[in-house]
């Protein structure tokens, strides 16, 4: 497939596919996603975000990914989307444009349903000891977190809270 610039409708629909199959699971609408990418694009602190949509052949969607540039340095990456079994060909692509921005490597969240596709991409993986805070009080959430059977990025959660420069 190829990558383009994604609108928000395009983010959106990569981001329903991807999750589908998850119990829990973000539902964006173009307001919100608006909002989280408005975010998260007001800080330079990580670079410029870009927004990539990956299709196939015929034009669907396979997924998306979004990250910060840095040219010359560690690109951040926000969220990697990817249909079933196509994981490796969204990693291809985002290492490759992060790789035309000027990246030296990338540096993001790991879902562990795709940690086979990771590895078979050589990624070099290291865990930093940093964790998720999680909190509910509704036991199917915390139940599906611990099972893996959540869709988490950084646009959902605090790491958000991050995207702003400190006060002067």
């Amino acid at each position: 497939g190829e990558h383009q610039d994604a609108d928000d409708r395009s983010l959106i629909e990569s981001i329903a596919a991807a999750s589908a199959r998850r119990s829990l699971r973000p539902v964006y609408d173009a307001r919100t996603l608006g909002w989280v990418l408005n975010e998260a694009g007001l800080s330079r602190r990580h670079g410029a975000l870009r927004r990539r949509i990956v299709k196939n052949g015929e034009g669907g969607i396979l997924g998306s990914y979004m990250f910060f540039s840095n040219p010359g340095g560690v690109s951040t990456v926000i969220q990697v989307c990817a249909r079933e079994k196509a994981m490796k060909d969204i990693l291809a692509h985002l290492f490759a444009d992060a790789r035309r921005e000027g990246a030296v490597a990338v540096t993001g969240q790991l879902d562990p349903g795709f940690a086979m596709a990771f590895s078979d991409s050589r990624c070099g993986m290291r865990c930093t000891g940093l964790g998720v805070l999680v909190h509910s009080r509704k036991r199917e959430i915390m139940d599906a977190i611990h099972r893996g059977d959540a869709f988490l990025s950084r646009t959902e959660g605090e790491w958000l809270t991050r995207f702003h420069e400190p006060w002067p």
